[in-house]
């Protein structure tokens, strides 16, 4: 079965076509939906009737061209239909509907249903077989001479013709009857006719089909009998105290006038069918040459009056009126006159015997069946007239054509003017930074288009805010050993969307990017419970970086239409479909946690804050060694390993003992630059050993003489020797060093072409090459004070620091003294700095403070939804990222053009698996708390309208910035847990509470007032 509109997922990696072009195509299928100009052709020539039969000063006028109000439309619509009912009427009393019939039929439709039926039934059987002979038109003679004497001859061609004759009869009948008309007394008949004819055939095969009969075609006219008065007058009221009343176009009563008149006109086109595709055709068969053919091209209602026109009387002096009943009466005399007058006329040209299979009767019930659908499109153009009207007027008014694009915009606008400063909307565009005084790291948002001429310009969504410090810390596994802990800032979101039927999908993309020698961490996904965020990918963002990450909307049903779906479904289906819909509503909440990596990397080299600020290499050296090389970050920190501050001292200072910072992160930056030697040297050491296989690959190939001793330069300058295949050994570090005369000569190393091939060539040294020193390093001194030394890396040396002046020489003799440094207490970072609104919090246990519960509010909104949402529109959506990213990155510090890169699968996954593992390296696998996290927790939801923004106004009388305004207030009053009257600036309090009451409790309107 096709999908419900709510299941259908709406992603935005769907490219859609420009919304220029869209926006252009829909407005000109609107605009040609009603044919204007034809409408106007075909009243124009009825207005010339109309001013034959008003008086002269009164003069017809098109409604458009009228000065009128809104309630002038209504009256217009009611004119329209009740025209529309009498002219029918007319039409089955011109068809052998008489008065009395008329009423019988009225008093049947008060107690039952009452139809009109077409009915019809052929037969064509074969009579006899003739022969006859006939003689040919031509003569041939033949003349001849035999000496003197001449002779002729002549002759005929006569052909046997064998004729098959078949005698067709046939009837049809039009009545009306009650129910299901069983007996003769349920039924009226209005028109009926039997006829027959001769049809001579030359094959022996059925003209027509032996025994035909028709089906039945009914149409129910109960509708119809039920405006109909006594005195034959219809009565007819659009009732706009309905809530189906939208416009006098889009209304409950309009509606059933157009379904019921619809209907008859399809039924007259069925009966008109019958003549021209069976009867007619059937009195032309087997017609000789002789015998006269019938013209049937004159059947139609050319030049009969239709009076379901769209008019407004314009009078002499000023002022403009509608029909007054004696028009309608005049109206009605002179469709009567000229329907009688044509099918008169267009019967006289047919046969006039009753028993012909065609006759004058015939004539007359086709152009009444033609005349009834003329007026029944007559009505339809009208009404829809009226409403096109509106579409020009609003056009008028606001001087384009309104996209989506402009409604977002507009939507901007008026919630700045709605809202209160402290509550508004915000883009949903951060800064990373440690603090104000910092510069920002990089920036994430979230940006979409809306459609529109300018709808590939992307800009931040706009959400509702609440934001402050975690009290408590949560949680996100990395792998399954190892859970990491987070504080810092939270946000929580609130994001209404709207969509317009034919509005193509929105392109929403999550965008991170970091500026140049800046990086930070962003982790995508959802919350699980209360204290736990579930990362599905993950990324490190640095160094100009640019990911983009489509999002894809998917909508759930609205709280009433998932009430209604299971209402009749059994208990055990209702709990399924419930904890299903749960599952659904938890997946609303999309996360986004960014991690800043320099706050970690101080933390877990023992170095104090800020001091990697500057230290923007060895910030790159350190990310690649944790990253490419997984070097543990024992191996690069600074002193011991952080222990517990000393207690603070009277004046409120904490006590910090040990090293500056200048010591740290210089012992740093020795522990890094060893560790890069380390590197190196096995680098070397690699390449060393393939050159050294390819050499021993040589000699086992029998290149050279196994007992050939020779001496050669390796692709580092070292003079090497070898005496014979047996003395040599498989690495390059343990091998003699040549101390051979430098004059002695010396010939390529065996393999020289491997060489050549891996190295690009071998340089040959003269002299011998320096004994290698060793790669041990000593271990480095103790810390200033005395304190314990820290664990000497393993072959590593620090490199050789240039002689200082004497100055700077003397100021670090007196740093190494033991020595204690005054620094502001940090103010406890246990208690929240401001309280997040809006959620539930559980409670983590005795002494831990609570942590919000994220994954309630959906159900909470879906609750309020539910009461408050009148107009059963908003629904909730899912947010998830989507599989295929774009990375913008920077080959190097002087590119000028970023390198793109599409990330699928694996892409997505080794973004991810580099993000873990230096999350992993730099909480010691999660025994550090990430202090300087932000945690962006976002919910959303759609308006969904059912049609064009345009259409939506015009056609529901709608207007979407009242019913957008609504469901921003539920949602923002659900989130921030406050009544919606103090979300609102006051000069727009008593509009809105007029407009959505149940928003407004009292209450909540007597803590205002108060």
């Amino acid at each position: 079965p096709p999908l419900a509109p709510w299941q259908l997922p709406h992603c935005i990696t769907t490219n859609p076509r420009p919304h220029s072009v869209i926006k252009r195509s829909e407005f000109r299928k609107r605009m040609q939906s009603f044919n204007e100009v034809a409408f106007r052709g075909r009243v124009n020539k009825a207005l010339e009737t109309v001013q034959q039969i008003l008086q002269r000063a009164r003069h017809p006028i098109y409604a458009a061209d009228a000065s009128h109000t809104y309630t002038d439309k209504y009256v217009l619509g009611n004119l329209l239909v009740r025209l529309a009912l009498s002219s029918t009427i007319q039409a089955l009393c011109v068809l052998g509907l008489t008065e009395k019939d008329l009423g019988t039929l009225v008093e049947w439709n008060k107690s039952t249903t009452v139809s009109l039926r077409f009915a019809a039934e052929e037969k064509c059987t074969f009579v006899k077989e003739t022969k006859r002979e006939q003689e040919s038109a031509t003569r041939t003679e033949t003349t001849g001479h035999v000496g003197s004497i001449s002779f002729g001859s002549s002759s005929k061609t006569v052909t046997t013709i064998t004729e098959y004759e078949w005698k067709y009869e046939g009837n049809y009948k039009i009545i009306a009857f009650r129910g299901v008309g069983a007996d003769a007394a349920d039924q009226i008949v209005i028109k009926a006719r039997e006829y027959s004819r001769e049809i001579v055939t030359g094959s022996k095969s059925n003209p027509k089909t032996e025994h035909h009969l028709l089906p039945n075609q009914d149409v129910n006219i109960s509708w119809l009998l039920e405006h109909v008065q006594g005195d034959k007058s219809v009565k007819f009221e659009i009732d706009r105290e309905k809530d189906t009343c939208r416009t006098p176009r889009r209304n409950e009563d309009v509606g059933d006038a157009l379904s019921a008149l619809l209907k008859l006109s399809t039924w007259a086109a069925q009966v008109k069918h019958f003549f021209f595709n069976s009867l007619f055709q059937t009195a032309q068969l087997g017609l000789s040459s002789s015998e006269k053919r019938l013209d049937f091209a004159g059947i139609s209602t050319l030049g009969v009056f239709v009076p379901v026109v769209p008019l407004f009387i314009e009078v002499e002096g000023g002022g403009q009126v509608t029909l007054e009943q004696s028009d309608v009466a005049s109206f009605l005399s002179e469709q009567t006159r000229t329907l009688v007058e044509k099918s008169t006329a267009v019967g006289n040209t047919l046969p006039s015997d009753p028993t012909g299979v065609v006759c004058g009767q015939d004539a007359h019930v086709c152009i009444c069946s033609l005349h009834i659908s003329d007026i029944v499109s007559g009505l339809v153009e009208g009404v829809n007239y009226i409403e096109h009207m509106l579409y020009q007027q609003l056009y008028a008014a606001v001087g384009k054509e309104v996209t989506s694009a402009d409604f977002a915009a507009f939507n901007k606008f008026h919630n700045r003017k709605l809202f209160r400063e402290d509550v508004q909307p915000l883009p949903f565009c951060y800064a990373v930074r440690r603090s104000p005084k910092h510069s920002p790291e990089g920036v994430l948002s979230i940006e979409g288009s809306s459609g529109g001429v300018d709808g590939n310009v992307k800009e931040p969504v706009f959400t509702h805010v609440m934001g402050g410090t975690a009290a408590a810390p949560m949680k996100f596994n990395i792998n399954a050993a190892t859970s990491v802990q987070f504080k810092g800032e939270r946000y929580l979101h609130a994001w209404l969307m709207h969509t317009f039927s034919g509005q193509g999908a929105p392109e929403v993309e999550l965008v991170a990017q970091a500026r140049q020698l800046s990086s930070f961490i962003v982790l995508i996904g959802k919350i699980a419970c209360a204290d736990t965020f579930e990362p599905k990918y993950a990324m490190i963002v640095q160094n100009k970086d640019d990911f983009r990450v489509p999002l894809c909307l998917t909508t759930l049903p609205t709280p009433k239409e998932f009430k209604d779906a299971i209402e009749s479904m059994s208990p055990e289906q209702q709990e399924f479909c419930k904890a299903w819909r749960a599952m659904q509503l938890e997946s609303t909440l999309f996360a986004v946690c960014v991690v800043q990596i320099k706050p970690l990397l101080e933390r877990v080299l023992n170095l104090p804050p800020e001091s990697l600020s500057k230290e923007i290499k060895l910030t790159q050296d350190l990310t690649e060694l944790f990253i490419k090389y997984q070097i543990p970050a024992d191996l690069l920190t600074a002193g011991t390993i952080e222990t517990a501050p000393a207690p603070p001292t009277e004046d409120g200072f904490e006590v910090v003992a040990g090293a500056s910072a200048v010591d740290k992160v210089a012992e740093v930056k020795g522990h890094v630059a060893a560790m890069r030697e380390l590197i190196d040297e096995e680098k070397k050491k690699q390449i060393t050993d393939a050159a050294q296989t390819a050499v021993f690959d040589a000699y086992e190939s029998g290149m050279v003489p196994q007992t050939m001793s020779e001496t050669y330069d390796d692709p580092f300058g070292n003079v090497l020797q070898t005496a014979s295949v047996q003395e040599f050994q498989p690495t390059l570090m343990s091998m003699p060093v040549m101390s051979a005369p430098a004059a002695k000569s010396r010939r390529s190393a065996p393999g020289g072409a491997v060489f050549k091939a891996m190295f690009g060539g071998i340089s040959k040294s003269a002299a011998p090459a320096p004994q290698r020193e060793s790669m041990v390093a000593p271990p480095p001194p103790p810390p200033p004070g005395g304190g314990p030394p820290s664990a000497a890396p393993v072959r590593m040396a620090a490199p050789a620091a240039p002689p200082m002046p004497a100055q700077m020489q003397q100021k670090q003799q007196q740093q190494a003294a033991p020595q204690v440094q005054q620094v502001e207490k940090k103010p406890d970072t246990s208690k929240p700095v401001e309280r997040l609104v809006g959620v539930e919090e559980s409670s983590a246990g005795e002494g831990v403070a609570d942590v919000p519960d994220y994954t309630k509010l959906p159900a909470q909104l879906d609750k309020r939804l539910e009461e408050l949402d009148t107009s059963n529109a908003v629904r909730p959506t899912i947010i998830a990222a989507g599989e295929t990213w774009t990375k913008k990155a920077m080959a190097s510090l002087m590119s000028k053009a970023p390198t793109t890169t599409i990330l699928e699968e694996e892409g997505l996954r080794e973004e991810k698996s580099k993000a873990f593992e230096l999350l992993d390296a730099l909480t010691r696998s999660g025994a550090l708390i990430v202090e300087e996290a932000a945690l962006h927790v976002v919910i959303g939801a759609t308006h969904t309208f059912d049609k064009g923004l345009v259409d939506t106004v015009v056609q529901d009388n709608v207007n979407p910035v009242v019913q957008v305004e609504r469901s921003s207030l539920i949602m923002a009053s659900s989130i921030m847990q406050t009544p919606a009257a103090q979300l609102i600036k006051g000069e727009h309090l008593e509009r809105v509470k007029a407009l959505t009451p149940a928003l407004f409790p009292v209450e909540a309107l007597m803590d205002l007032q108060n």
